[in-house]
């Protein structure tokens, strides 16, 4: 009986043991290949990464036009809408009445007004 627990451990022993050497020689084949290293797969992956291309910028000296009939047809029907039950004539919460500022989002006088405005 005790043989045979023996000659089982023996087997089982040298099946890990010859398991062991076979996935060794398949890591030695493995980094003797003429696969990549990580590090060149990383520079080549950095070299064609979309972060790195330059974006054109279209230069333009031209001065910003106000658009007045634009924001009358575009954005002051959204405003109505979204803003003036709250920030209009009838109700002004937080002292805020948004139907009275000057709507020359480039030149007028509530210009801070309006960049206060898109953040909210």
């Amino acid at each position: 009986m005790k043989f045979r627990l023996l000659t089982a451990m023996f087997m089982l022993a040298s099946g890990v043991t010859a398991a062991q050497i076979s996935s060794v020689a398949t890591a030695q084949e493995f980094a003797s290949s003429d696969r990549p290293t990580l590090e060149q797969l990383k520079a080549e992956g950095a070299f064609q990464s979309s972060y790195r291309k330059s974006i054109p910028q279209t230069k333009t000296f031209e001065t910003p036009q106000s658009d007045l009939n634009g924001f009358r047809a575009e954005i002051e029907p959204a405003l109505k809408q979204a803003c003036y039950d709250c920030h209009g004539s009838e109700n002004a919460e937080g002292d805020m009445r948004i139907d009275t500022l000057d709507p020359d989002l480039l030149h007028g006088e509530d210009i801070s007004w309006w960049l206060v405005l898109r953040y909210i």
